[in-house]
């Protein structure tokens, strides 16, 4: 006597689903500026902001100070070292002559300056008369 096994019926595998990226954070308050002051004599520009902040992605040649009353000189920042948690100080390099009778500071919004606790950015300033601030 011949017998025939049964037929197998196998299930089909449900699809995998692709792995999701987790969903970006929205991005944190901007950071305000809160004092910038230019000292001509040491070439240094002391800024602070209304929180501690970051500056472990700073490009310093994002800022610029131009001083047409003291030394009649463009100056670009160099680098940057933390002065208490929410400020820092700027150390300025000469580039060009500048004519203006005023000093002013101009920074783009890519200086790479953030907030700590919520990673907001800084936007900048442009032709901010110095100082600025209390």
């Amino acid at each position: 006597m011949l017998i025939i096994p049964p037929k197998i019926v196998r299930k089909k595998r449900a699809r995998m689903k692709a792995p999701t990226a987790a969903p970006t954070p929205p991005p944190g308050a901007p950071l305000n500026l809160e004092d910038a002051n230019y000292y001509h004599d040491t070439l240094t520009l002391v800024i602070s902001f209304d929180r501690d902040i970051s500056i472990s992605g700073f490009v310093p040649s994002q800022i610029t100070v131009s001083d047409g009353q003291y030394n009649n000189h463009v100056y670009t920042a160099s680098g940057a070292t933390m002065l208490g948690t929410s400020a820092l100080t700027v150390t300025l390099v000469a580039g060009a002559t500048y004519e203006a009778d005023q000093v002013v500071m101009n920074a783009s919004a890519l200086t790479g300056i953030t907030a700590v606790n919520d990673g907001g950015t800084w936007a900048g300033a442009s032709d901010l008369g110095l100082p600025y601030g209390g």
